[in-house]
């Protein structure tokens, strides 16, 4: 029996990449963005989401895709974790048959699978190795300092 996962299709530029819906807290637009001294490129500042602040994050030089252009962000359901990351659109929320999906082996890697999606490629994202990534970033900005 096939199983499916909920997707939340984004686009990144031309390109679609996904995350496991579970893992999306909401997409919202984004008014104004406000710098943080000496944070590292991935960092593109601190955003007022309902009075909560969350630290707004670029992955697109991760992912090797397009910067985001629009004022659209996503953020993480883990209410621990105030991050919201650019993107240019919410595409959809999507169900995937495992057999739709070719699976990546490295567990580490960024991405964890691809599909079609509307005759278009998906990437889906591996948020915890993501995460991970920016982490070290991040942690190796303060160890230049």
């Amino acid at each position: 029996m096939a199983v499916m996962e909920r997707y939340l299709i984004f686009s990144l530029g031309e390109d679609f990449f996904a995350f496991e819906a579970g893992d999306i807290g909401e997409a919202f637009d984004y008014q104004k963005v406000y710098p943080l001294p000496l944070a590292p490129e991935c960092m593109l500042g601190l955003i007022n989401r309902l009075g909560n602040p969350f630290a707004l994050v670029d992955i697109s030089p991760l992912i090797k895709a397009e910067r985001p252009k629009n004022s659209r962000a996503i953020t993480l359901k883990d209410p621990e974790e105030k991050i919201a990351i650019a993107i240019d659109d919410v595409v959809d929320i999507a169900e995937i048959h495992d057999r739709e999906k070719t699976l990546l082996n490295d567990a580490d890697a960024l991405a964890k699978s691809r599909f079609k999606y509307n005759s278009r490629d998906v990437t889906a994202l591996n948020l915890e190795a993501i995460l991970r990534s920016l982490e070290e970033e991040i942690e190796s900005i303060g160890d230049d300092h």
